[in-house]
C-alpha cells in the first residue's frame, strides 16, 4: 500500500479488502482471531524524532466492536515494546476494550516510564470516528482528539530521543511483539497521516471538517 506523501510502503500480511472510507477508499481490517496481522511500514527511521520535535497520527477508524467473547485491546498503530527489555521507542494508539475509549502511549527508552492519556468519548460500534494523537516535545505534551474532542496529559522525558534502531517496524492494525496475541483491530481506516510535529487545534480542527464534508 503506497504512501502517497512520503514514500513509505506499507507492506500487506493480511489481504484487505476495500470499503467507502470517510476521505477517500478505506481499508477493511477483519480479524479472524487474536494472532491477525495486518501492515507495517519497516523501520527505515523516518519515524524516529528527537526530543524537541513530535509526532502526530491522524486516521478516520470506523469501529466494528469486539470479535471475539472475552474482551481485547485492540492496536490501531504500534511500535516498539514497553517492557525494559526493549531499549528503543516505545508508541500505541488504541481502543481499550475496558473503557471502550482510544488510548495514546508513548516513550522514548526502556529507562523511562510508558506515559499517555485516554480519550473520554466513547465509542459506539457502527461509526466513523476522527482520531488525532500528539506529543509535542517543545511543550511536553500529549494530546488526543476523537472527533475533535481534546484530552490532554503532559510528562517531561528525558534527554533521550524518540529512536528505534531501524529495528521496530510501524504495525497498522496490530501489534507484533506477542505472538499469542497481536492485539488486532476490528474496523476500517481511512486516511492514515503521520507527521514529525505536533499538529495544532485548527489543523485537528480542520481535519476533521474536511473529513466530515467528505
Amino acid at each position: 500500500f503506497a504512501d502517497y506523501a512520503g514514500g513509505n510502503t506499507a507492506t500487506t500480511l493480511n489481504p484487505l479488502r476495500d470499503t467507502t472510507g470517510k476521505v477517500k477508499r478505506g481499508k477493511v481490517f477483519a480479524p479472524g482471531g487474536w494472532t491477525d496481522q495486518f501492515m507495517y511500514v519497516a523501520d527505515d527511521g523516518e519515524y524516529d524524532f528527537t526530543r524537541t520535535q513530535g509526532i502526530t497520527i491522524s486516521m478516520w477508524m470506523h469501529y466494528n466492536g469486539q470479535f471475539t467473547k472475552t474482551q481485547n485491546n485492540q492496536v490501531l498503530i504500534g511500535r516498539g515494546d514497553p517492557s525494559t527489555n526493549y531499549p528503543a521507542v516505545f508508541m500505541m494508539l488504541g481502543i481499550d476494550a475496558a473503557l471502550n475509549s482510544v488510548f495514546w502511549q508513548l516513550r522514548p527508552n526502556s529507562t523511562e516510564t510508558v506515559r499517555g492519556v485516554n480519550s473520554n468519548v466513547g465509542l459506539v460500534v457502527g461509526q466513523w470516528y476522527h482520531v488525532v494523537a500528539s506529543y509535542d516535545g517543545l511543550t511536553n505534551t500529549f494530546n488526543l482528539w476523537v472527533n475533535n474532542s481534546k484530552t490532554t496529559g503532559s510528562h517531561t522525558f528525558g534527554s533521550f530521543d524518540f529512536t528505534g534502531g531501524k529495528k521496530h517496524d510501524m504495525n497498522i492494525g496490530y501489534w507484533e511483539q506477542y505472538a499469542t496475541n497481536l492485539f488486532p483491530f476490528n474496523g476500517a481506516m481511512d486516511e492514515i497521516l503521520i507527521y514529525k510535529r505536533a499538529w495544532s487545534d485548527a489543523e485537528v480542527a480542520q481535519a476533521y471538517e474536511d473529513g466530515q464534508a467528505g
